[in-house]
């Protein structure tokens, strides 16, 4: 499905899909050593310090800011709430100790599986 929707080779395919898993294995590698180290002036550290209601309510808001950029049609302010959307996900996985990659897997398994 991916190759089809961004017409890309197969070796630029995966180049594609590596740099943008090793982003957010990255930011992912980041979140959770903010968490482990809990810097003072760290948002995501003070924001889990918060307790996971706080995560989860930040993930409803996130989500909501979405909703509402996508109803506007304001294609720049999709972009950054689903930026800030995502970073948030990533927080909440990091405080579950989910790994992205079993989310890409699920995603990989329905698509072999043809789920959607």
């Amino acid at each position: 499905w991916i190759d089809r929707n961004l017409r890309l080779p197969h070796s630029k395919l995966f180049v594609f899909l590596y740099k943008n898993f090793m982003t957010i294995n990255r930011l992912y590698k980041i979140i959770t050593d903010r968490i482990r180290i809990s810097p003072a002036d760290s948002y995501v550290s003070d924001l889990v310090r918060s307790g996971q209601n706080r995560v989860a309510q930040k993930i409803g808001e996130e989500a909501t800011e979405v909703v509402i950029a996508s109803l506007a049609q304001n294609k720049q302010a999709l972009i950054l709430e689903m930026a800030d959307l995502w970073f948030h996900s990533l927080i909440l996985l990091a405080t579950k100790n989910i790994n992205p990659k079993l989310i890409l897997d699920e995603l990989d398994c329905r698509h072999q599986n043809k789920a959607w």
